[in-house]
Protein backbone atom coordinates (compact mmCIF):
# COMPACT_ATOMS: atom_id res chain seq x y z
CA UNK A 1 0.00 0.00 0.00
CA UNK A 2 1.36 3.56 -1.06
CA UNK A 3 3.12 5.94 2.37
CA UNK A 4 0.39 8.23 0.76
CA UNK A 5 -2.78 6.26 1.41
CA UNK A 6 -1.67 4.53 3.98
CA UNK A 7 -4.15 6.51 6.49
CA UNK A 8 -6.93 7.21 3.61
CA UNK A 9 -10.69 6.72 4.75
CA UNK A 10 -12.72 4.63 2.59
CA UNK A 11 -15.72 4.40 4.88
CA UNK A 12 -16.73 7.09 7.64
CA UNK A 13 -19.88 7.15 9.37
CA UNK A 14 -20.39 9.71 11.91
CA UNK A 15 -24.07 8.89 14.74
CA UNK A 16 -25.26 6.93 12.10
CA UNK A 17 -28.70 5.86 13.30
CA UNK A 18 -31.59 4.01 11.76
CA UNK A 19 -34.85 3.49 13.59
CA UNK A 20 -38.19 1.77 12.84
CA UNK A 21 -40.72 3.31 14.87
CA UNK A 22 -39.73 2.00 18.18
CA UNK A 23 -37.13 0.13 17.45
CA UNK A 24 -33.59 1.70 16.97
CA UNK A 25 -31.09 -1.45 14.94
CA UNK A 26 -28.29 1.14 14.59
CA UNK A 27 -27.72 4.44 16.93
CA UNK A 28 -25.19 6.63 16.77
CA UNK A 29 -22.50 4.89 14.51
CA UNK A 30 -18.94 5.89 14.25
CA UNK A 31 -16.94 3.90 11.85
CA UNK A 32 -13.77 4.21 10.25
CA UNK A 33 -12.17 1.83 7.38
CA UNK A 34 -8.78 2.93 5.91
CA UNK A 35 -7.76 1.85 2.71
CA UNK A 36 -5.82 -1.71 2.64
CA UNK A 37 -8.00 -2.63 5.86
CA UNK A 38 -9.91 -6.09 6.01
CA UNK A 39 -12.20 -4.87 8.57
CA UNK A 40 -14.24 -6.88 10.34
CA UNK A 41 -17.63 -5.79 11.71
CA UNK A 42 -18.93 -8.00 14.41
CA UNK A 43 -22.26 -9.19 16.46
CA UNK A 44 -24.51 -11.45 17.42
CA UNK A 45 -27.42 -11.85 14.86
CA UNK A 46 -29.30 -9.29 15.38
CA UNK A 47 -26.56 -6.59 15.94
CA UNK A 48 -27.14 -4.26 13.28
CA UNK A 49 -24.84 -5.01 10.76
CA UNK A 50 -26.30 -5.76 7.80
CA UNK A 51 -28.53 -2.79 8.41
CA UNK A 52 -25.51 -0.83 8.36
CA UNK A 53 -24.25 -2.09 5.30
CA UNK A 54 -27.46 -1.29 3.45
CA UNK A 55 -27.18 2.38 4.47
CA UNK A 56 -23.40 2.13 2.85
CA UNK A 57 -24.82 1.00 -0.12
CA UNK A 58 -27.48 3.45 0.06
CA UNK A 59 -30.08 0.58 -0.06
CA UNK A 60 -31.91 2.16 2.54
CA UNK A 61 -31.54 5.79 4.30
CA UNK A 62 -30.44 6.80 7.84
CA UNK A 63 -33.05 8.19 10.08
CA UNK A 64 -29.86 10.21 11.54
CA UNK A 65 -25.94 10.59 11.05
CA UNK A 66 -23.89 11.09 7.64
CA UNK A 67 -21.87 8.74 5.62
CA UNK A 68 -18.80 9.33 3.31
CA UNK A 69 -16.96 6.65 1.14
CA UNK A 70 -14.26 7.34 -0.67
CA UNK A 71 -14.20 10.90 0.63
CA UNK A 72 -17.49 11.09 -1.21
CA UNK A 73 -20.99 11.68 0.93
CA UNK A 74 -22.93 8.91 -0.35
CA UNK A 75 -26.62 10.76 0.11
CA UNK A 76 -25.54 13.64 -2.97
CA UNK A 77 -22.90 11.32 -4.42
CA UNK A 78 -23.66 7.51 -4.78
CA UNK A 79 -23.90 7.68 -8.35
CA UNK A 80 -19.99 8.05 -8.20
CA UNK A 81 -19.97 5.59 -5.34
CA UNK A 82 -21.24 2.60 -6.72
CA UNK A 83 -18.75 1.47 -9.61
CA UNK A 84 -16.32 1.67 -6.71
CA UNK A 85 -17.65 -1.36 -4.72
CA UNK A 86 -18.60 -4.63 -4.97
CA UNK A 87 -20.64 -6.51 -2.25
CA UNK A 88 -22.72 -9.52 -1.55
CA UNK A 89 -25.54 -8.60 0.88
CA UNK A 90 -28.17 -11.49 1.09
CA UNK A 91 -27.69 -14.84 -1.03
CA UNK A 92 -27.19 -14.17 -4.79
CA UNK A 93 -29.66 -15.52 -7.07
CA UNK A 94 -27.81 -17.48 -10.21
CA UNK A 95 -29.39 -19.54 -13.24
CA UNK A 96 -28.90 -23.13 -11.74
CA UNK A 97 -29.12 -24.45 -15.93
CA UNK A 98 -26.42 -21.46 -17.37
CA UNK A 99 -22.94 -22.60 -16.39
CA UNK A 100 -20.70 -20.09 -14.11
CA UNK A 101 -19.30 -17.91 -16.79
CA UNK A 102 -22.40 -17.63 -18.41
CA UNK A 103 -24.07 -16.45 -15.18
CA UNK A 104 -21.36 -13.97 -14.58
CA UNK A 105 -21.73 -13.06 -18.43
CA UNK A 106 -25.01 -12.01 -17.43
CA UNK A 107 -23.99 -9.99 -14.36
CA UNK A 108 -21.50 -8.55 -16.20
CA UNK A 109 -24.23 -6.91 -18.78
CA UNK A 110 -26.25 -5.92 -16.00
CA UNK A 111 -23.16 -3.84 -14.38
CA UNK A 112 -23.06 -2.04 -17.71
CA UNK A 113 -20.14 -4.01 -19.16
CA UNK A 114 -20.18 -4.28 -22.82
CA UNK A 115 -19.52 -7.70 -24.45
CA UNK A 116 -16.07 -8.89 -25.97
CA UNK A 117 -12.60 -9.74 -26.08
CA UNK A 118 -11.08 -7.22 -23.01
CA UNK A 119 -14.31 -8.53 -20.65
CA UNK A 120 -14.20 -11.96 -21.59
CA UNK A 121 -10.38 -11.71 -20.06
CA UNK A 122 -12.00 -10.16 -17.17
CA UNK A 123 -14.00 -12.43 -16.42
CA UNK A 124 -11.31 -15.64 -16.85
CA UNK A 125 -9.20 -13.69 -14.59
CA UNK A 126 -12.32 -13.53 -12.08
CA UNK A 127 -12.87 -17.12 -11.99
CA UNK A 128 -9.20 -17.51 -11.58
CA UNK A 129 -9.13 -15.52 -8.79
CA UNK A 130 -12.15 -17.62 -6.95
CA UNK A 131 -10.38 -20.78 -8.49
CA UNK A 132 -13.40 -21.71 -10.44
CA UNK A 133 -11.13 -21.40 -13.41
CA UNK A 134 -11.60 -24.84 -14.05
CA UNK A 135 -15.19 -25.17 -13.67
CA UNK A 136 -16.55 -22.07 -15.22
CA UNK A 137 -18.16 -24.80 -17.91
CA UNK A 138 -19.88 -26.62 -15.76
CA UNK A 139 -23.43 -25.89 -14.99
CA UNK A 140 -24.16 -23.86 -11.82
CA UNK A 141 -26.06 -26.62 -10.18
CA UNK A 142 -23.67 -28.61 -9.59
CA UNK A 143 -21.42 -26.54 -8.21
CA UNK A 144 -21.32 -26.93 -3.85
CA UNK A 145 -22.55 -24.65 -1.58
CA UNK A 146 -18.54 -23.21 -1.13
CA UNK A 147 -18.12 -22.70 -5.01
CA UNK A 148 -21.65 -20.96 -5.51
CA UNK A 149 -20.41 -18.06 -2.71
CA UNK A 150 -16.91 -17.82 -4.81
CA UNK A 151 -18.80 -17.83 -7.85
CA UNK A 152 -20.89 -14.36 -5.93
CA UNK A 153 -17.13 -12.75 -4.78
CA UNK A 154 -16.67 -13.34 -8.52
CA UNK A 155 -19.53 -11.56 -9.60
CA UNK A 156 -18.58 -9.33 -6.61
CA UNK A 157 -15.53 -8.55 -8.36
CA UNK A 158 -16.47 -8.49 -11.90
CA UNK A 159 -15.35 -4.51 -12.26
CA UNK A 160 -12.41 -4.59 -10.40
CA UNK A 161 -13.51 -2.42 -7.16
CA UNK A 162 -11.56 -0.99 -4.73
CA UNK A 163 -14.36 -1.55 -2.06
CA UNK A 164 -15.95 -4.93 -1.14
CA UNK A 165 -18.33 -5.39 1.46
CA UNK A 166 -19.14 -8.77 2.52
CA UNK A 167 -22.54 -9.97 4.75
CA UNK A 168 -21.69 -13.54 6.92
CA UNK A 169 -19.96 -14.60 3.44
CA UNK A 170 -19.27 -18.25 5.15
CA UNK A 171 -23.32 -18.42 6.89
CA UNK A 172 -23.68 -22.23 5.73
CA UNK A 173 -20.36 -23.37 4.65
CA UNK A 174 -18.98 -27.00 5.61
CA UNK A 175 -15.44 -26.17 6.91
CA UNK A 176 -13.51 -26.85 3.87
CA UNK A 177 -16.03 -23.75 2.04
CA UNK A 178 -15.20 -21.36 4.87
CA UNK A 179 -11.38 -22.33 4.76
CA UNK A 180 -11.75 -21.28 0.88
CA UNK A 181 -13.28 -18.11 1.85
CA UNK A 182 -10.60 -17.16 4.00
CA UNK A 183 -8.04 -18.16 1.76
CA UNK A 184 -9.95 -16.16 -0.99
CA UNK A 185 -9.89 -13.03 1.18
CA UNK A 186 -6.60 -13.24 2.06
CA UNK A 187 -5.46 -12.78 -1.66
CA UNK A 188 -7.79 -9.84 -1.68
CA UNK A 189 -6.14 -8.36 0.60
CA UNK A 190 -2.91 -8.74 -0.91
CA UNK A 191 -4.08 -7.36 -3.82
CA UNK A 192 -4.39 -3.98 -2.32
CA UNK A 193 -8.60 -4.23 -1.99
CA UNK A 194 -10.11 -3.01 1.41
CA UNK A 195 -12.48 -5.88 2.74
CA UNK A 196 -15.47 -4.75 4.80
CA UNK A 197 -16.80 -8.15 6.62
CA UNK A 198 -19.56 -8.74 8.76
CA UNK A 199 -20.06 -12.06 10.17
CA UNK A 200 -20.44 -13.24 13.91
CA UNK A 201 -18.00 -16.21 13.55
CA UNK A 202 -15.33 -14.51 15.60
CA UNK A 203 -12.46 -17.37 15.04
CA UNK A 204 -12.35 -16.67 10.75
CA UNK A 205 -12.32 -12.67 11.48
CA UNK A 206 -9.31 -12.87 13.91
CA UNK A 207 -7.56 -15.24 11.34
CA UNK A 208 -8.20 -11.97 8.43
CA UNK A 209 -9.09 -9.09 9.67
CA UNK A 210 -6.42 -6.45 10.96
CA UNK A 211 -9.23 -4.04 12.40
CA UNK A 212 -12.63 -4.97 13.43
CA UNK A 213 -15.54 -2.92 15.20
CA UNK A 214 -17.66 -4.78 17.85
CA UNK A 215 -21.50 -4.17 17.76
CA UNK A 216 -24.24 -5.21 20.02
CA UNK A 217 -28.02 -4.03 19.86
CA UNK A 218 -26.66 -1.38 17.00
CA UNK A 219 -24.28 0.22 19.31
CA UNK A 220 -20.50 0.25 19.22
CA UNK A 221 -18.62 -0.89 22.39
CA UNK A 222 -15.13 -1.43 20.27
CA UNK A 223 -13.08 -0.55 17.48
CA UNK A 224 -9.57 -0.67 16.51
CA UNK A 225 -6.28 -2.64 15.52
CA UNK A 226 -7.20 -6.59 16.33
CA UNK A 227 -3.70 -6.97 17.96
CA UNK A 228 -3.83 -3.78 19.91
CA UNK A 229 -7.31 -4.73 21.29
CA UNK A 230 -6.26 -8.10 22.19
CA UNK A 231 -3.42 -7.76 23.54
CA UNK A 232 -4.93 -4.68 25.88
CA UNK A 233 -5.16 -6.62 29.42
CA UNK A 234 -1.84 -9.04 30.84
CA UNK A 235 -2.88 -12.25 31.51
CA UNK A 236 -0.79 -15.25 32.92
CA UNK A 237 -1.50 -18.59 32.41
CA UNK A 238 -0.28 -21.08 35.58
CA UNK A 239 -0.54 -24.45 35.57
CA UNK A 240 -0.08 -26.60 38.79
CA UNK A 241 0.52 -30.55 39.10
CA UNK A 242 -3.28 -31.69 40.23
CA UNK A 243 -6.92 -29.75 40.39
CA UNK A 244 -6.65 -30.28 44.34
CA UNK A 245 -3.42 -27.81 43.99
CA UNK A 246 -5.08 -25.71 41.40
CA UNK A 247 -7.95 -25.10 44.03
CA UNK A 248 -5.27 -24.30 46.52
CA UNK A 249 -3.27 -21.99 44.52
CA UNK A 250 -6.36 -20.27 43.19
CA UNK A 251 -7.32 -19.25 47.27
CA UNK A 252 -4.00 -18.36 48.29
CA UNK A 253 -3.95 -15.89 45.37
CA UNK A 254 -7.29 -14.37 45.77
CA UNK A 255 -6.35 -13.64 49.44
CA UNK A 256 -3.31 -12.44 48.20
CA UNK A 257 -4.63 -9.76 45.41
CA UNK A 258 -6.44 -8.21 48.51
CA UNK A 259 -3.36 -7.84 50.80
CA UNK A 260 -0.14 -7.20 49.60
CA UNK A 261 -0.47 -8.07 46.08
CA UNK A 262 -2.87 -5.48 44.64
CA UNK A 263 -1.45 -5.62 41.54
CA UNK A 264 -3.37 -9.11 40.96
CA UNK A 265 -6.78 -7.62 39.55
CA UNK A 266 -8.58 -10.96 38.73
CA UNK A 267 -8.10 -14.50 39.48
CA UNK A 268 -9.86 -17.20 37.94
CA UNK A 269 -9.74 -21.44 37.37
CA UNK A 270 -10.63 -23.69 34.34
CA UNK A 271 -9.47 -25.41 32.16
CA UNK A 272 -7.29 -25.07 28.82
CA UNK A 273 -8.05 -26.20 25.28
CA UNK A 274 -6.58 -29.57 26.19
CA UNK A 275 -9.03 -29.82 29.31
CA UNK A 276 -6.03 -29.69 31.95
CA UNK A 277 -7.15 -27.64 34.88
CA UNK A 278 -4.86 -24.27 35.36
CA UNK A 279 -5.58 -20.73 36.26
CA UNK A 280 -5.72 -17.25 34.83
CA UNK A 281 -4.05 -14.47 36.81
CA UNK A 282 -4.84 -11.05 35.68
CA UNK A 283 -1.15 -9.11 36.25
CA UNK A 284 2.05 -8.19 34.82
CA UNK A 285 4.14 -10.50 33.35
CA UNK A 286 7.06 -8.94 35.13
CA UNK A 287 5.63 -10.28 38.62
CA UNK A 288 5.58 -13.89 37.51
CA UNK A 289 8.19 -14.94 39.97
CA UNK A 290 6.85 -12.92 42.36
CA UNK A 291 3.55 -15.54 41.73
CA UNK A 292 6.01 -18.54 42.00
CA UNK A 293 7.92 -17.74 45.14
CA UNK A 294 4.13 -16.92 46.97
CA UNK A 295 2.94 -20.50 45.89
CA UNK A 296 6.37 -21.95 46.68
CA UNK A 297 6.27 -21.03 50.29
CA UNK A 298 2.48 -22.05 50.51
CA UNK A 299 3.97 -25.55 49.13
CA UNK A 300 2.98 -25.23 45.86
CA UNK A 301 5.43 -25.86 42.92
CA UNK A 302 4.29 -23.94 39.59
CA UNK A 303 5.09 -26.95 36.50
CA UNK A 304 4.57 -23.97 33.59
CA UNK A 305 3.36 -20.17 33.51
CA UNK A 306 3.50 -17.97 30.57
CA UNK A 307 1.70 -14.83 29.24
CA UNK A 308 -2.04 -15.97 28.06
CA UNK A 309 -3.37 -14.53 24.20
CA UNK A 310 -6.74 -13.68 24.67
CA UNK A 311 -8.64 -14.76 21.95
CA UNK A 312 -11.15 -12.41 19.66
CA UNK A 313 -14.05 -14.71 21.01
CA UNK A 314 -13.17 -14.36 24.52
CA UNK A 315 -12.78 -10.30 24.20
CA UNK A 316 -15.72 -10.68 22.64
CA UNK A 317 -17.67 -12.02 25.47
CA UNK A 318 -15.89 -10.24 28.00
CA UNK A 319 -16.97 -7.11 26.36
CA UNK A 320 -20.63 -8.50 26.05
CA UNK A 321 -21.29 -11.48 28.32
CA UNK A 322 -23.28 -12.73 25.31
CA UNK A 323 -22.52 -15.90 22.86
CA UNK A 324 -19.75 -15.21 20.26
CA UNK A 325 -21.45 -17.39 17.60
CA UNK A 326 -20.49 -20.60 16.41
CA UNK A 327 -17.05 -20.40 17.06
CA UNK A 328 -18.16 -20.60 20.57
CA UNK A 329 -20.40 -22.71 20.90
CA UNK A 330 -18.14 -25.23 19.22
CA UNK A 331 -15.59 -24.50 22.01
CA UNK A 332 -18.07 -24.36 25.03
CA UNK A 333 -16.50 -26.26 28.37
CA UNK A 334 -12.96 -25.44 27.00
CA UNK A 335 -11.04 -22.67 27.19
CA UNK A 336 -13.87 -19.81 26.75
CA UNK A 337 -15.21 -21.11 29.98
CA UNK A 338 -11.83 -20.28 32.07
CA UNK A 339 -12.21 -16.47 32.26
CA UNK A 340 -16.00 -16.85 33.21
CA UNK A 341 -15.34 -20.02 35.53
CA UNK A 342 -15.52 -20.87 38.89
CA UNK A 343 -12.58 -18.03 40.44
CA UNK A 344 -14.34 -14.51 41.08
CA UNK A 345 -13.08 -11.40 40.21
CA UNK A 346 -10.14 -10.10 42.84
CA UNK A 347 -11.02 -7.11 44.43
Amino acid sequence: MATEHAHEQVISTVGLTKAYESLVAVSDLNLEVLRGDVFGFLGPNGAGKTTTIRMLLGLIRPTAGNISLFGLDNATHLHEILPRIGAIVETPVFYPYLSGVDNLRIVAAASGMKLGRANQARMDEVLDLVDLGARGGDTYRTYSLGMKQRLALGAALLTDPELILLDEPTNGLDPAGVREIRQLIGRLAEAGKTVFLSSHILSEIQQVCNRVAILQKGKLIKQGDVQELLSGGQQLLVRLGTPEETEQALVILQQASKRDMNWITRVSSGSDSHGQPVLFVDAPTTRSQEITALLARNGLIVAEMYQHQTSLEEFFLELTGTDAGEGARARKGGLLRTRFGSGSPAK
